[in-house]
């Protein structure tokens, strides 16, 4: 096993440990093994799968829009579970980096720690367990899901600390521990939640934000997707990758104005892009 990241020291509430992987590459194994080691150390553990939410993995994963319902669910658990007392495994493909991203976000919010395992095994390798257990995915549903693996990069600091287990590697319970018993990163300026603010702030933000959402809709309508368009109060330019309905553009304005804390509304129209790029896998502001 590989080790990528750095450990932190002490305080820290339970800790959020993510799996990922493509289909049938010995998640729930080592999930379970990690649960046990834990257990062994008196902690309290949940795993969370799309078993514990009595989802068949077919169906979940069947379409786009059954896959962002299964994810939903997931994260929500995740939210629900995650706590001082209680150590959360999720054990699920998470194979999204943007996805990935919002869960380091959850723990950072909640001031616990995290760590990501990437459970690396081939194909191939990966298709031959499937055909060995129960309830498995279908083969051609395991190869379209393979090829859409993006892999997670100790650089992101929502993919560490990273640890890379491949098949014959045995599970790095104890350095795990280690690298997770410490103190929570902090949460930033996207995660942090509202504490008191300044009135005009809080009303200028609301403003701004508003007036971006606006404009992206009005974007949306003269604009062909992949094209580049410069918004109202925002100095980077944004990248239309696909269409944006308005209500989730307006559910995610919602979310941004629940935990946004800004040091200057001169800010809040680039980080407001910022979040909606880091909570949409497939939108992103131009590089």
């Amino acid at each position: 096993a590989e080790y990528m990241g750095e450990s932190a020291s002490d305080s820290a509430p339970m800790p959020l440990i993510v799996f990922c992987g493509i289909p049938c590459s010995g998640k729930s194994t080592r999930a379970n093994e990690i649960s046990a080691f834990l257990q062994e150390k008196g902690k309290l553990v949940t795993i969370i799968n799309e078993d514990s939410l009595s989802l068949e993995r077919n169906e979940a994963y069947q379409s786009p829009a059954a896959e962002k319902m299964t994810r939903g669910a997931l994260k929500a658990a995740v939210e629900r579970e995650l706590s001082r007392e209680v150590v959360v495994i999720l054990d699920s493909l998470n194979y999204i980096k943007g996805y990935r991203y919002e869960l380091f976000c959850v723990a950072r919010t909640l001031r616990t720690c995290h760590c990501v395992i990437y459970c690396d095994v081939p194909a191939e390798l990966a298709q031959e367990w499937n055909t060995n257990r129960d309830h498995g995915f279908s083969p051609s549903l395991l190869t379209d899901l393979a090829s859409r693996m993006e892999v997670p990069d100790s650089r992101n600091r929502w993919d560490k600390p990273l640890f890379c287990v491949r098949a014959e590697d045995p599970t790095p319970c104890q350095d795990i521990l280690v690298a997770l018993e410490g103190k929570a990163a902090p949460p930033t300026l996207a995660t942090q939640p509202t504490k008191s603010a300044d009135t005009n702030l809080l009303y200028e933000i609301d403003q701004i934000t508003q007036e971006v959402m606006v404009a992206i809709e009005d974007a949306q309508r003269t604009s062909m997707i992949g094209d580049v368009v410069h918004l109202p109060k925002c100095t980077e330019p944004f990248r239309l990758l696909r269409k944006l309905p308005g209500p989730e553009l307006r559910r995610l304005r919602r979310q941004f104005l629940k935990v946004a804390q800004l040091p200057k509304a001169g800010t809040v129209g680039n980080l407001f892009l910022q979040f909606l790029t880091s909570n949409m896998g497939d939108v992103g502001s131009e590089q």
